[in-house]
């Protein structure tokens, strides 16, 4: 049968492999035992790639002609669509769009991402468990039961600031405890990366999260579940230079977190920020505090 090729397992046992070539590339669309069903995958895949009416991603409404009625899996057909419609394979369930990418982990639940995650999902699964979603990167993991990575962490920008109504609020606590779920007690996730400065101290006034049913700031919140703050943007994105000196604005930030995040353009910054690396503020002993860039 057109498409499909005969294979022998490790035991001898015969399967089938149904497999197609389009602008030039191999593409692997399946196996089974029998014969004819990867062969109705082959012409399920020839007949998107030839039928563009019939075969379709609706990206405004995030919706797709796909039926469960059919033998190519989702996973392929919407690899397959991309590559018709857009010029470049990607193995999980990816649809390109202006600035974004669609994520399908089913017919009717698709997930929205910006380019810029483009190179970790096209390369990384995600699965759903209990209601949650995560990706299981057992390299990453590897890496960690190697020595390799340490520890690993998690950066927010606006959304652990916003009230607990708010559709976009996050809660450290439902992470740290997924977290838990995916890899047990030993999951090595250590760090939240959120901004803070002299102009911007939320993270200390204000009781965004919640630990066992008690409201906490942030900086608390994080020290109740053994997790190491990073303070990016220490200067205010340039803005504090009006009103602070560099060594204040340090200062402050190392009094509540654990760690900081510094980088400038401007040489006299470089330098200062060098002097007080060095050990010249009144609440900075450690180098380990500090990460340039």
């Amino acid at each position: 049968m057109t498409g499909v090729y005969e294979a022998r397992k490790k035991s001898g046992e015969i399967y089938y492999r149904a497999s197609f070539t389009y602008k030039n590339k191999h593409i692997s669309l399946g196996s089974s035992s029998d014969e004819a069903f990867c062969h109705a995958i082959y012409n399920e895949a020839c007949e998107i790639i030839n039928n563009s009416s019939d075969h379709w991603i609706d990206t405004d409404h995030r919706t797709t002609s796909y039926n469960e009625a059919m033998t190519l899996s989702l996973d392929k057909y919407i690899s397959i669509i991309n590559f018709r419609d857009n010029n470049i394979y990607i193995k999980t369930p990816i649809y390109m769009c202006h600035k974004y990418f669609l994520y399908f982990l089913k017919e009717h639940e698709v997930l929205q991402f910006s380019t810029d995650d483009l190179f970790y999902y096209s390369n990384h699964t995600i699965m759903s468990r209990g209601g949650y979603y995560f990706v299981n990167d057992y390299g990453m993991q590897t890496k960690c039961f190697e020595g390799k990575i340490r520890y690993y962490g998690i950066a927010f920008e606006f959304m652990v600031e916003e009230p607990f109504e708010n559709k976009w609020h996050i809660e450290i606590e439902r992470i740290k405890n997924i977290a838990r779920k995916v890899s047990g007690e030993k999951n090595h996730f250590k760090y939240i990366l959120f901004e803070y400065n002299i102009m911007c101290d939320w993270a200390d006034t204000v009781n965004s999260q919640m630990i066992d049913g008690v409201k906490m700031k942030m900086i608390e919140a994080c020290k109740a579940l053994e997790l190491e703050t990073v303070a990016s943007m220490p200067f205010a994105m340039g803005d504090g230079f009006k009103k602070y000196a560099l060594s204040d604005m340090l200062d402050f930030v190392l009094k509540k977190m654990n760690h900081v995040i510094v980088g400038s353009k401007n040489p006299k910054h470089i330098e200062e920020i060098l002097r007080c690396w060095r050990g010249n503020l009144s609440e900075c002993s450690g180098r380990q505090r500090f990460s340039g860039t």
